[in-house]
């Protein structure tokens, strides 16, 4: 292992994200929805009745952040928890009405946060979602290491 080069690519992703961040902090600053809470919303919008477990284990987020943050997003009426008929100890997740009318504002301004790609090229673009997915497989493994 190249341990400069390893220390360089890491430098370059964490740069990406505190970018995205702060775009994020600045664009939603007078917004009904907050960047960080973005995830959260278009992960559950996807994938209708996902339990909290499952949001904290597909979001690579501990537990009591994805707690407090859907405890956030209930109290502004965006999401609805529900127990299924079937297994009273788990909630299942959902977008509310009044976040599906704002949904497609959320999904016009990720819009603008992808064209942070628009430098790519089909094949670069390719190239870099596979490779990035090997990194993600591995962080996931270490994730998991710490999660519990």
């Amino acid at each position: 292992m190249n341990y400069n080069l390893s220390k360089e690519i890491i430098a370059k992703i964490t740069s990406i994200y505190r970018a995205i961040t702060y775009i994020n902090k600045v664009r939603l600053q007078n917004e009904k929805y907050q960047g960080n809470q973005l995830p959260f919303i278009t992960r559950i919008h996807d994938n209708p009745g996902i339990s909290q477990e499952e949001l904290s284990i597909l979001l690579k987020i501990d537990r009591t952040t994805t707690s407090k943050a859907i405890k956030k997003l209930e109290d502004q009426g965006a999401v609805i928890r529900k127990r299924p008929c079937d297994d009273k100890r788990v909630w299942q997740l959902y977008v509310s009405d009044e976040l599906l009318n704002d949904y497609q504002d959320i999904i016009d301004y990720l819009r603008y946060l992808y064209s942070i790609t628009n430098c790519l090229t089909k094949e670069e673009m390719e190239v870099l979602y596979m490779l990035l997915n090997k990194v993600e497989k591995e962080a996931s493994i270490m994730w998991s290491r710490f999660s519990d």
